[in-house]
């Protein structure tokens, strides 16, 4: 949609915090104007950064290589640059990437899983919407943090769903009770057709909505154990269904805790399968290249740190400089201040 496309077209300056010298980020021709990337560029030389190079158009062959999307344009773009075998290891089928990424999948494995997840025509759920208990959960195939969501909270809703058209031109939807949830949680790994390697978990920030606003990688020796062993089941289950559609990258999924009807705590084994790479993956690659051994990415609303006055580079550092001082924080601007 045009609303993520806005969001995201800046998001690649975030992998200069994460380079050296010797890297260069290869970014799409004509994306960002000029003084976004300078201004940017010269907030990072304040914060006595060095970092690599922008091309558009690479002149050398890499050797070593990270991509955040495996979609068919980061494909195209690597032609010509790695070996040919490797983007054949790195990438699957552009279709098994959006099959794999869908929350109708999601839905169908986590009713495999013993879940309460069901997947329906729109126009099943308008008709049968008295059987269900409230409140309720639909999800569109695709979207971006909760963009695909849609909450119902009464019959009533159901009703304003099918008169405002939200659902309009799809041909399933995943419906799901809507849980009380305690705290949330992601982990990750990255598969080929062999095996999974580099099991991670962290903890995420997220609004009553379920919308993202920090992520923060936890050792395991943090976690409780019941919790751990609950993720790595999921990330054994998870890899072995991907591996029967001939995926392969880097997987992530959300998990929670939440509240049942008795008041027991319980664990959501996962709620949304990002088959690709996340936030905290850049959080990771920043902390590793800054040599941070605790840290968090967070996300801030730019529009509400401009009302405060806040609307420049020398501001946010100052900013950051009283966090520091106050509280031993030390904040990093990843994106640019647009």
């Amino acid at each position: 949609s045009e609303t993520i496309a806005s969001r995201v077209k800046n998001w690649y300056l975030w992998f200069l915090a994460a380079s050296t010298p010797e890297d260069y980020v290869l970014i799409p021709e004509n994306t960002t104007p000029a003084d976004v990337t300078r201004n940017y560029c010269a907030y990072l030389d304040r914060r006595g950064l060095v970092y690599g190079e922008l091309i558009a158009k690479p002149t050398k062959h890499a050797d070593g290589l990270f991509c955040f999307g495996f979609d068919s344009h980061t494909r195209s773009l690597l032609n010509g640059i790695i070996d040919p075998s490797l983007i054949e290891n790195c990438f699957c089928d552009n279709a098994v990437l959006q099959q794999a990424n869908s929350k109708l999948y999601c839905a169908r494995l986590l009713h495999k899983y013993g879940d309460d997840h069901r997947v329906m025509s729109p126009e099943e759920l308008f008709g049968n919407s008295s059987s269900f208990s409230f409140p309720l959960l639909i999800r569109k195939p695709h979207g971006s943090s909760s963009s695909a969501n849609i909450i119902a909270g009464t019959r009533a809703d159901i009703d304003a769903i099918q008169r405002q058209g939200l659902l309009r031109g799809l041909n399933e939807v995943a419906v799901e009770s809507w849980l009380r949830r305690i705290t949330d949680y992601s982990a990750g790994f990255y598969m080929d057709a062999l095996s999974y390697r580099g099991f991670n978990i962290r903890k995420l920030h997220n609004s009553g909505r379920g919308i993202f606003s920090m992520v923060r990688p936890l050792r395991e020796s943090e976690v409780d154990d019941v919790l751990v062993n609950s993720a790595k089941a999921s990330a054994k289950f998870l890899f072995d269904e991907l591996s029967a559609i001939a995926y392969r990258g880097p997987v992530n999924f959300d998990f929670f805790t939440y509240c049942d009807e008795r008041g027991d705590e319980r664990i959501k084994p996962f709620c949304d399968i990002n088959a690709r790479n996340t936030m905290a993956v850049i959080g990771a690659s920043v902390a590793a290249r800054l040599g941070a051994s605790d840290h968090a990415l967070a996300s801030f609303n730019a529009r509400q740190l401009a009302e405060k006055g806040l609307a420049e580079y020398d501001g946010f550092i100052s900013l950051s400089d009283d966090i520091f001082r106050r509280y031993a924080v030390n904040l990093l601007l990843v994106s640019p201040l647009v």
